[in-house]
């Protein structure tokens, strides 16, 4: 029964996702006027693909966290079908959808939804850690000053952080032994070198996914004619500092309108807004293929996997 709801919810999702994805794109309808060059949509086409390869790439770091927390060598294309599915719930108002869905890969793999939190959280902050990284690296000046404008955020929470930890040791007695286990035991998984080797490939590939989506932002001003002389290294920088305030910023689906933003502030005045609000529309509908076409072909072979297993099984 728990698993009916749970793939009824994620299917709801689905569809809500859908439909706000292409009221979007119709509301932006006035882009596709550069598909016109044959140039534009040969690069448009490579660049969904690349995105897609992209998404692929980042849901294994989560699925390799939720193996490890729950000591259970879990199927790949199981996790990464479920990432993938819901991935397209960040676009559903609230921008927080997406960790939700992610509780069907409990039902399909029967594993508690407790390592699938404590996954996620541990992916939240490995994911704004890379970013971080990748912006100080390519764009220090800015992202130390962004950091310092923003240090309320920061401190809230870790000031946050701070009193769970607090409340849970004082409060430890009253605890029961069973949840009393569950703490220790996942103490003990995290705080060992396997997690940590696990944590820095994470972040590796994380990094790599935030250069990579700079350096397709950058082709795609190169498109648009914009002068990036002296901002190439600054751009990667500043798409990886702009996700994360579209990441960490709720109920802004997707982060949508968060990067324009912060794109723009980049350039202050020395490109028109119109070109960067343009051209990051453009990246923001490869962004959405991408995410789409990862879910459908994982879709698929998810399907065929499982398909695989029923013929075994009537063997």
């Amino acid at each position: 029964m728990k698993k009916k709801y749970i793939n009824i919810f994620s299917k709801i999702m689905l569809v809500v996702s859908i439909i706000y994805i292409a009221l979007k794109i119709k509301k932006n309808i006035n882009i596709f006027e550069l598909f016109s060059n044959t140039n534009f949509v040969i690069i448009f086409i490579l660049m969904c693909i690349v995105y897609t390869f992209l998404v692929l790439c980042i849901s294994v770091p989560w699925k390799l966290l939720v193996s490890l927390l729950c000591e259970k060598n879990i199927s790949n294309v199981s996790a990464l079908y479920v990432y993938c599915k819901s991935n397209l719930f960040k676009y559903a108002p609230g921008n927080f959808m997406h960790y939700i869905g992610r509780n069907q890969l409990s039902a399909i793999e029967n594993i508690s939804m407790a390592s699938l939190n404590i996954a996620t959280v541990f992916e939240i902050g490995l994911l704004s850690l890379s970013s971080v990284i990748v912006a100080l690296i390519f764009n220090m000046k800015y992202a130390l000053s962004w950091i310092s404008s923003n240090i309320r955020i920061f401190g809230i929470a870790i000031v946050f952080a701070i009193i769970v930890f607090v409340l849970i040791f004082l409060l430890r007695s009253k605890i029961s032994g069973k949840i009393k286990y569950k703490l220790s035991h996942y103490k003990s998984l995290i705080f060992n070198c396997n997690f940590i080797k696990k944590a820095i490939i994470c972040i590796i590939i994380y990094s790599l996914f935030f250069i990579f989506n700079g350096i397709m932002l950058c082709i795609l001003f190169k498109i648009q004619s914009v002068n990036l002389h002296g901002y190439y290294f600054k751009c990667i920088g500043m798409y990886s500092l702009s996700w994360l305030a579209g990441y960490i910023t709720p109920g802004v689906p997707g982060g949508i309108g968060i990067r324009e933003a912060m794109m723009t502030v980049l350039f202050e005045s020395n490109v028109v807004s119109e070109t960067i609000v343009s051209t990051m529309l453009i990246f923001r509908i490869i962004n959405i293929i991408g995410d789409v076409f990862a879910y459908i072909l994982l879709a698929l072979i998810y399907r065929i996997t499982n398909d695989k297993r029923k013929d075994i099984g009537k063997q």
